[in-house]
């Protein structure tokens, strides 16, 4: 009952539709048992686990339930799908027939790895952007020796910036978050070495998208010491970034006017 009340709340984006029912009835009537059994004044275990997100949460955009119905059959048939897609900043959407591949979840979004006729080369639509989807006969054809996790490896976030080379980054912050560091590590042969109340990281990792990404949101509270081709990016990113901060914003339409409560 415990696992089943578990994967129902954290993987329910990933189950097929009925096996989600299944599993649903199931782990009712595995509840009302333990219930039954469980000591006076003791909670449920699913009372005491939470999962937390690291950051700042989005809202998980809306999926329509058809379009979820379509492409988990799909995806078990291993057949291909008629979607009509509109793509981010397209004023118009358009229909293809695809072949699915894989479902991808990035929370808060699931996106479906699909190819299409003739490369076959394979690509990631976002379910909410799926307007209307219809099944087909034909055989799904994913590219040839398709590896998921491989693909995975090699996406925009994970793209390796220079080459595959890992890099020795060394940076400066405070030990509080040093200690952080610490405990979860940023990579391989890390260390980090006392300088007052600082301190001085240095590991081996890859220079990827996703590297550069998460250094920058911690901004001032840290200062990347080298590679020299990495500071020099995060330079230049943080004097554009002040270049456009350096005058006042310029807004269309009226200006809103606050009351003060005093």
């Amino acid at each position: 009952a415990v696992t089943l009340d578990l994967v129902l709340r954290y993987m329910r984006g990933l189950l097929p539709p009925t096996a989600y029912e299944t599993l649903r009835g199931q782990s009712e009537r595995a509840k009302q048992t333990l219930k039954l059994r469980r000591e006076p004044g003791r909670r449920a275990w699913s009372d005491k686990i939470r999962v937390v997100p690291a950051g700042f949460t989005l809202q998980a955009p809306r999926i329509a339930p058809a379009v979820l119905k379509a492409v988990y059959s799909a995806l078990s048939s291993e057949s291909q799908l008629r979607i009509t897609y509109r793509r981010p900043g397209a004023d118009e959407s358009s229909t293809r027939d695809y072949s699915p591949i894989a479902l991808i979840a990035r929370p808060p979004a699931f996106h479906l790895l699909v190819s299409l006729a003739p490369d076959w080369d394979p690509f990631v639509l976002a379910l909410h952007r799926i307007q209307k989807v219809q099944a087909l006969d034909a055989r799904a054809q994913p590219p040839v020796d398709f590896e998921l996790d491989a693909y995975l490896a090699g996406d925009d976030l994970n793209a390796l910036v220079d080459d595959d080379k890992a890099i020795r980054l060394e940076l400066k912050c405070h030990r509080a978050l040093a200690d952080h560091w610490r405990d979860a590590e940023l990579g391989r042969e890390q260390t980090i070495t006392a300088d007052g109340e600082s301190a001085r990281i240095a590991v081996s990792v890859h220079d990827t998208q996703a590297l550069r990404a998460y250094l920058l949101g911690f901004a001032t509270q840290i200062e990347v010491l080298a590679p020299a081709v990495l500071r020099r990016w995060f330079r230049m990113e943080t004097a554009a970034l002040a270049a456009r901060y350096a005058a006042p914003a310029k807004r269309n339409g009226p200006r809103k006017v606050g009351i003060s409560k005093q």
